[in-house]
C-alpha cells in the first residue's frame, strides 16, 4: 500500500479536471488523455512534478479541501480505480477496513482456520478478540460456534459500539458549518448540493446522504436545511416528512422535536399489522394498541380485530397531535 501524501490542491486544480471514473489532464502534450497509470494494487497513481498521488485521494481534495489527518478515502462500490467523486467517501481506517473484498474462508466459517492438523476459531465480540477452542473437525466447529453465539449475540454486540459511539460524539463536540460557508461552496438543486456541474456526497449509514466540508462530514438533509434556513434550533432533529432518507428537496424537510421525529418513523420489518404501535400478541392470538407520547408509552387496549386496534391507535394520534405521514395522507 502506498503511503498517502499531502495532495497539492491547487497545482491538481491547474493541471487536472474530473471527468468520468477519474481525471483528465489540462495543459501540455498530454491535454485530454486520462491522468493515471494503475497500480499493482489496483489504485491509480498520478504523477505531477516526479510525485506520485493516489487519485481518488486527489479527486476527493479537489472538491472538499484537505483530508483530514488520520482519515482515509474509501471507494464506495470497492472498486478501486472506480474515481467518480460519488463512489468515494472519508471514513476511518476502521470503516475502510469493513468495506474492504474479503477472500473467501476456505473452512467456510469466518474466524475458522487450519493450524496443523486442527482447526482453530476466533470471533471478534465487543472489539475484542475471542478465542473459542481448538477441533478436530469443522463440524465440531461450527457446532461450538452455535453455543458460543447463544451467550454472544449479534444484538449485544452492537449495543456496545452503539454506547461507544454515543460516548465519542459526547466527547467531540460537532462543528456545524454555517449558512454563509455552505452557499459559498455549494449550489443547490432539487435535493442535491453541486460544485459546478460535480454532484457532491456519498452513502453514509442509515440510508442517509453525506457531503464534507471544511474537513468535517455532515449529513446532506442538515446541510440543506441550514441552506435556506440559517441554524437549526437547539434540541432539534430534520426529518423528511415523507419518510425517504434520501430526498432531501427543501421541501421536505423539516425542523423537530425527537419524540416528532419518533413519531413519523417507518413501520417495522416485523411488523404484521401494517400500522405503526400495533403489535400481533401469539399468546391470546389478539392485536395490542400502544402509542408513546412525551417519551412515555400509552397502552390502548388488546383487540380481537385487528381492524379495531388500529383503529384506537388512529383515534390516539389524533388525541396526541402526531405528525405521521398517515394522519398527514
Amino acid at each position: 500500500m502506498l503511503k498517502a501524501k499531502t495532495i497539492p490542491i491547487e497545482l491538481c486544480k491547474k493541471r487536472l479536471a474530473l471527468k468520468g471514473k477519474g481525471l483528465v489532464w489540462l495543459e501540455g502534450q498530454r491535454k485530454g488523455r486520462e491522468a493515471g497509470n494503475l497500480t499493482a494494487d489496483g489504485y491509480i497513481l498520478v504523477r505531477i512534478d516526479g510525485i506520485g498521488y493516489l487519485a481518488h485521494r486527489v479527486v476527493y481534495s479537489m472538491v472538499n479541501g484537505v483530508i483530514p489527518e488520520g482519515m482515509m478515502i474509501d471507494h464506495i462500490n470497492r472498486i478501486k480505480h472506480d474515481n467518480r467523486l460519488e463512489n468515494l467517501r472519508l471514513a476511518t481506517p476502521s470503516e475502510n477496513s469493513l468495506n474492504r473484498n474479503r477472500k473467501p474462508n476456505k473452512c467456510g466459517l469466518r474466524g475458522l482456520c487450519k493450524v496443523g492438523k486442527c482447526y482453530k476459531l476466533d470471533r471478534y465480540f465487543k472489539g475484542e478478540k475471542c478465542y473459542i477452542g481448538n477441533f478436530a473437525t469443522v463440524s465440531e466447529a461450527k457446532i461450538a460456534y452455535k453455543e458460543w453465539r447463544l451467550t454472544h449475540t449479534k444484538k449485544d454486540n452492537a449495543k456496545f459500539f452503539e454506547n461507544k459511539k454515543h460516548k465519542l460524539v459526547k466527547k467531540h463536540k460537532v462543528l456545524v458549518p454555517t449558512q454563509a460557508e455552505l452557499t459559498a461552496k455549494f449550489d443547490y438543486h432539487d435535493g442535491n448540493f453541486f460544485i459546478g456541474d460535480v454532484l457532491c456526497g456519498s452513502l453514509a449509514g442509515g440510508g442517509y446522504k453525506s457531503i464534507h466540508i471544511g474537513g468535517k462530514r455532515i449529513l446532506t438533509h442538515r446541510a440543506i436545511f441550514i441552506y435556506h434556513n440559517g441554524e437549526i434550533g437547539k434540541g432539534l432533529l430534520i426529518d423528511h416528512i415523507n419518510g425517504d432518507t434520501k430526498d432531501n428537496r427543501i421541501e421536505n424537510l423539516r425542523a423537530v422535536s425527537r419524540s416528532q421525529n419518533n413519531q413519523n418513523s417507518k413501520i417495522g420489518v416485523n411488523n404484521k399489522s401494517g400500522a405503526i404501535g400495533v403489535h400481533f400478541l401469539k399468546q391470546g392470538q389478539k392485536w395490542r394498541a400502544e402509542i408513546t407520547s412525551n417519551g412515555k408509552k400509552q397502552h390502548l387496549g388488546v383487540f380481537s380485530d385487528k381492524d379495531e386496534a388500529i383503529k384506537a391507535r388512529k383515534e390516539a394520534e389524533i388525541k396526541y397531535n402526531f405528525n405521521s405521514r398517515e394522519i398527514a395522507a
